[in-house]
């Protein structure tokens, strides 16, 4: 298994480029993670979110700009991606540039991603 971790953002967020057999997922977007991305010369080719507060959903919509990989969340995490006054509404002085998901994720014991199997939680 290859894969490589990255630590980001004003929380210090950790996200992870994982090798799949189809291609680089990557696993959260926290604010910096894709110049990050491109300085491994990586080209992710999915972007997976593990959940959708702030600190890990910063980079989306850059990430989906510069390499144009689909984006997939869980449906309560949809709309603190696409909502550009989200986090403000919840009294923080911080917004993200709003992104849609590609598609969504539930919960389930086998899904597969670019050719690897995961459980979701």
């Amino acid at each position: 298994m290859n894969y490589k971790s990255f630590c980001g953002g004003i929380f210090e967020t950790n996200c992870y480029l994982f090798e799949a057999p189809e291609g680089w997922i990557l696993f959260d977007a926290p604010e910096g993670a894709c110049e990050w991305a491109r300085s491994l010369k990586v080209e992710p080719k999915l972007l997976l979110l593990t959940h959708g507060h702030i600190d890990h959903v910063q980079d989306v919509a850059r990430i989906k700009r510069q390499f144009g990989c689909p984006i997939a969340c869980h449906p309560l995490t949809a709309p603190m991606i696409s909502d550009r006054e989200f986090f403000r509404n919840f009294g923080f002085a911080l917004e993200i540039e709003p992104s849609e998901p590609d598609f969504l994720i539930e919960e389930t014991p086998s899904r597969n991603f670019l050719g690897a199997d995961f459980q979701i939680l």
